[in-house]
């Protein structure tokens, strides 16, 4: 009979390599650790059991994005970036922001490209049950998109951003905020002209020098020049959040649209909506005036993504 010497460290290391492998990668490991963290109600770490045996009757296509610990640049510098023929407003948000927000027009196919990936999102979207669970796996693959999916589920809540990105595993919280910031950018290249009537365009986005005080200061929407009473119309479905009067803005309309997307809506002679009410894309919010600080019948037109004034120009043809 041989006696096996021990091997002290070198045993224990491999024992603890081989118990760590049972757990985290393979699926008796997975269903052993669902039970634990359903049991003691506590977030399931690393890949979840539903990743071992995924076939799918899709496959995403994972965006490889570049950009270094998935810090995307909130905004595109360049021109807008416009829908076009059987290219959705959210394929182009999520190539916008897959490629480090550059401009999605290239020369190497990209219409194509934005094509398939429209189609993609459209199927991930029934597969998964949400636009939202789509984009997500987009960037995070269809695995933890449907793990986040079931979970939301399981508490009963809807399958809104959110809530999928309270449910992620863990390491997957850049990708999240890609996705996140995907829907901000495709809520706002679907809004529409708040005007149907010619008007000129006064006055840029951008730093210049304020009409009344001579400062130079950050002049934070447009200036669309019409005459007063001109109707003045949502330019997406939302939620009145403000409409009131001021001396700086005269009466003045907010509306949310969500996905952190407000549009303002200033100088106006008179308001035709209140607060908490629900506005459809092209309903009648206002007519235009001269109201509060004005130099002239004009409509002030401000987008916001996330509390922050951006140029509409980028996102929507006025």
């Amino acid at each position: 009979m041989f006696t096996r010497q021990r091997g002290g460290l070198f045993d224990a290391l491999a024992t603890a390599l081989c118990v760590w492998a049972g757990l985290f990668q393979t699926p008796v490991g997975a269903l052993a650790r669902s039970a634990k963290a359903a049991f003691f109600r506590e977030p399931l770490p690393a890949r979840p059991l539903l990743a071992y045996y995924s076939g799918g009757t899709w496959e995403a296509p994972v965006v490889k994005a570049n950009a270094q610990d998935w810090q995307v640049p909130f905004l595109p510098l360049e021109g807008p970036v416009l829908a076009s023929e059987g290219i959705s407003p959210l394929a182009r948000a999520v190539q916008l922001v897959g490629t480090q927000l550059m401009p999605a027009q290239r020369e190497n196919g990209a219409p194509r490209d934005l094509r398939a990936l429209s189609g993609a999102l459209e199927k991930a979207s029934s597969d998964l049950g949400s636009e939202d669970a789509a984009v997500l796996s987009v960037f995070a693959g269809v695995d933890v998109a449907r793990f986040a999916a079931e979970r939301v589920r399981a508490d009963g809540k809807a399958l809104a951003m959110e809530n999928l990105l309270a449910r992620l595993p863990p390491g997957h919280e850049g990708q999240g905020d890609a996705a996140s910031l995907s829907l901000t950018l495709a809520t706002a290249y679907a809004l529409r002209s708040p005007l149907a009537a010619p008007f000129r365009l006064t006055s840029g986005f951008g730093e210049r020098q304020h009409p009344l005080t001579g400062k130079r200061q950050l002049h934070t929407g447009v200036d669309l020049a019409v005459p007063e009473g001109t109707v003045v119309r949502a330019a997406k479905d939302g939620v009145v959040t403000r409409a009131s009067y001021d001396r700086l803005n005269g009466h003045l309309v907010i509306v949310d649209h969500g996905r952190g997307v407000t549009t303002a809506y200033c100088h106006n002679a008179r308001l035709e909506v209140t607060v908490g009410q629900h506005v459809r894309a092209g309903d009648r919010i206002a007519e235009s005036g001269s109201t509060g600080r004005s130099t002239g019948p004009h409509l002030h037109y401000q987008l916001e993504l996330g509390q922050r004034p951006v140029n509409p120009l980028f996102f929507q043809s006025l």
